[in-house]
């Protein structure tokens, strides 16, 4: 599941995401450089961060709908919600790493019996990271 239910559709009813599915850990380093040319590390933090980016090329504007409920009711990057990976089921508490939500309108198409504008299909990505 990617959002939780958001009240528009029963929660996982988003498309899943197009393949590649990106996951990256994340470390924090601090580096610093000594006059004889070594450098020093040491870890900043105990803990390293997941941080998962998800694209879709063809996502029905019903979907993006949803995401931007989902999106707008958290607050943004201020938010946080259980996510749960696709492949592992491995459940983790993230948030969006960014303010900004942005899909491109791929292919026009008629709005639903709804109308809120969610016809045709997008293409986007989200980038969400462990809180």
């Amino acid at each position: 599941m990617i959002l939780p239910a958001t009240g528009v559709r029963s929660a996982g009813t988003i498309e899943n995401p197009d393949y590649p599915l990106t996951e990256e850990l994340i470390t924090s380093t601090l580096k610093s450089d000594i006059d004889a040319g070594y450098v020093i590390t040491r870890r900043k933090y105990t803990r390293s961060i997941h941080r998962f980016t998800m694209k879709w090329s063809h996502l029905p504007g019903s979907d993006v709908a949803e995401i931007q409920a989902f999106f707008e009711a958290v607050g943004g990057a201020a938010g946080s919600w259980v996510y749960t990976h696709q492949l592992t089921s491995t459940e983790y508490t993230v948030r969006f790493k960014d303010d900004v939500l942005k899909f491109d309108l791929a292919v026009p198409g008629p709005e639903s019996s709804e109308g809120a504008g969610d016809g045709g299909y997008y293409s986007g990505t989200i980038v969400v990271e462990e809180v």
